[in-house]
């Protein structure tokens, strides 16, 4: 399935859900459905509404032995729905962004082995996090945290895919663990196209975090980023401007959008 939530356009100020299925969206009420709508009626919102946390999850080089995994955490308050027009208020001239998916923990989680982290899977979808880039660039060069840099705004969408809607992308006996096909462009400039196995599963990345703290319902995870090159060294040349429309693919999660305002 794909559980969304939206408003309908002559009634924007009533949050609704459902589910995305065969161009259609299913109004629910948690039971059963209440409603069809087309889908250029409704205006998507995040899926799950404000997440209790977003942890973005990057590997470091470790000084002795493999990359070393860790996380920051995204502010929820900039956070979009699909197809929004993101307010980008910094006047930097190299605004980039970065591409994640992102899994939804179902339940309260606690020190989770990684044998049991599927069944708190609920489901995946699609993050874009706008960011500095000469602001990035400065906090790896004197060794800052990633922090501020990365403030932008973000959005995340278009749906929330459950796991059984996945399963012709995973790999290995992990359920939680992908291989991507994916997309980006900018406008209609191509800036990057792979196949890529990010090599970490959901459960590793929900066992991380519950061995440092209980992870609580609707809490976010997401992937570190995909690779792509800086939008400077793209064929597109240069960083985000106001009217540029950002859109990302990927097999199985759908297609997000968003405008920069």
């Amino acid at each position: 399935m794909k559980l969304c939530r939206f408003v309908l356009n002559q009634a924007p100020d009533q949050a609704r859900s459902g589910i995305y299925h065969e161009g259609k969206v299913y109004e629910t009420d948690g039971e059963r459905a209440i409603g069809i709508h087309e889908p250029g009626s409704v205006s998507l919102l995040p899926p799950l509404g404000t997440p209790p946390g977003i942890r973005v999850f990057e590997f470091h080089r470790a000084t002795v032995g493999d990359r070393a995994l860790s996380y920051r955490f995204q502010n929820t308050t900039g956070l979009y729905g699909p197809n929004s027009d993101v307010e980008i208020i910094s006047a930097s001239t190299a605004v980039d962004f970065d591409v994640h998916v992102v899994g939804t923990v179902a339940d309260t989680a606690q020190a989770v082995d990684p044998g049991e982290a599927p069944s708190f899977a609920l489901g995946y979808g699609l993050m874009l996090v706008f960011y500095d880039a000469d602001m990035a660039q400065d906090e790896r060069t004197q060794s800052i945290p990633i922090g501020p840099s990365h403030d932008l705004g973000c959005v995340i969408g278009p749906y929330l895919t459950t796991p059984e809607d996945l399963t012709e992308f995973t790999v290995g006996s992990d359920p939680t663990n992908f291989a991507w096909n994916l997309s980006m462009k900018v406008n209609e400039t191509a800036v990057a196209k792979a196949s890529v196995e990010p090599g970490i599963a959901f459960s590793d990345l929900l066992s991380f975090v519950t061995r440092i703290r209980t992870v609580q319902a609707g809490e976010v995870l997401a992937w570190p980023a995909f690779d792509k090159p800086a939008l400077e060294d793209s064929p597109l040349g240069r960083g985000l401007v106001a009217e540029d429309r950002v859109e990302v693919t990927v097999d199985g999660l759908g297609t997000l959008v968003a405008r920069i305002a």
